[in-house]
């Protein structure tokens, strides 16, 4: 006869010592190994350890007398997720316990037919292996759900970013178009206004990188600000705390610093060996609003003459002026050009 399961170790409980040669011969081709406990034990405990799949209780007790209903409930209640095959001389006694038992059962008549326990005992190992499958299955689902469910938030934000790059190239474009028609239009040489259109065009490519370098997170406002100084750096002092603009606004500020920095190597301060710039930047509480605010002041600088129209530079920087601050937010001082920016909360990335 085929064993239903080559490990397969039966546990037997309370069979009298006269009938465990005989459990040994029946269950010789439907088990690797029969071991004998009885119902005092902790039943339960010593099934699991010894990896029992399925008990078989012999009913007519150790002793071969009537078994004790109490003791032997007590030992099931330990084997509530096991299978057990109740064995016994008398039927009636069988089905007396079968109904009080919670867990799966089955009925063996005493002395035991080895080609029927057989196929019991193979009939509740099938249905383990089928649970195990079904669990298997179960968590292959789960897995699955939970790798559809991942596919699907890596899908949308693939789609949000798409969306935002679209959007993104938009303004880009429009911006592009824009300082083209001002950088054209503002009565400049052929020569000067190349070379503008060429700065301001470099000036929002850094401001698109740094930008989308962090996934859209924005760009710290001190790496704005080295990155537009060059090779002015060395005669600028800047200062302020760790600020992080919002993507939308890097590229507006960038073009911001880019003009300033332009226009003080040209015509300000930093036109003279002895001229210089400080830029900071701070907090500051309006009522229950609060803003960031950005200074640039130049000095020892040749002597500042206002101009007579307000080109793209001053156009650019009278955004940043700030609800209710006075306009213009720049003054052109005798001993040195001053510029105040104000950037809004909304302008600012959360920590």
């Amino acid at each position: 006869m085929t064993r239903p399961e080559a490990g397969a170790d039966l546990l037997v409980v309370d069979a009298p010592a006269a009938c465990q040669a005989d459990y040994q011969k029946s269950l010789a081709d439907v088990a690797r190994s029969v071991s004998f406990a009885n119902s005092g034990e902790d039943v339960g405990r010593v099934a699991r350890e010894r990896s029992s799949p399925v008990v078989l209780v012999h009913l007519d007790g150790p002793d071969g007398a009537n078994p004790d209903p109490a003791r032997l409930m007590r030992a099931l209640r330990g084997l509530s997720d096991l299978p057990v095959i109740f064995v016994s001389q008398e039927v009636s006694q069988a089905l007396s316990l079968l109904s009080r038992h919670s867990g799966p059962f089955d009925y063996l008549a005493w002395p035991i037919v080895p080609e029927l326990a057989g196929a019991k005992i193979g009939t509740f190992l099938g249905l383990r292996r089928a649970a195990e499958k079904h669990a298997e299955l179960e968590r292959e689902r789960d897995r699955l759900a939970d790798a559809l469910e991942s596919e699907k938030r890596r899908t949308d934000t693939l789609v949000a970013l798409a969306g935002e790059h679209v959007h993104r190239g938009k303004n880009l474009l429009a911006i592009i178009q824009s300082i083209s028609l001002r950088t054209v239009s503002d009565g400049r040489s052929i020569a000067d206004a190349r070379s503008a259109l060429i700065g301001r065009l470099r000036a929002i490519a850094r401001a698109y990188h740094m930008a989308t370098a962090t996934g859209h997170a924005g760009a710290e406002l001190h790496e704005i600000v080295e990155a537009e100084l060059g090779e002015a750096a060395h005669r600028i002092v800047a200062s302020g705390p760790s600020v992080r603009l919002k993507g939308g606004m890097v590229q507006t500020f960038t073009l911001v610093i880019h003009e300033l920095t332009a226009n003080a190597l040209a015509y300000g301060a930093l036109s003279t060996p002895v001229g210089s710039v400080a830029i900071g930047w701070t907090f500051f509480d309006c009522g229950e609003e609060s803003y960031l605010e950005v200074d640039w002041t130049e000095r020892n600088g040749p002597p500042v003459v206002s101009p007579e129209r307000q080109g793209f530079g001053l156009s650019l920087v009278a955004t940043f002026a700030g609800t209710g601050a006075e306009f213009p937010n720049v003054s052109f001082d005798p001993s040195g050009f001053v510029c105040r920016l104000r950037l809004s909360q909304d302008m600012i990335a959360a920590d």
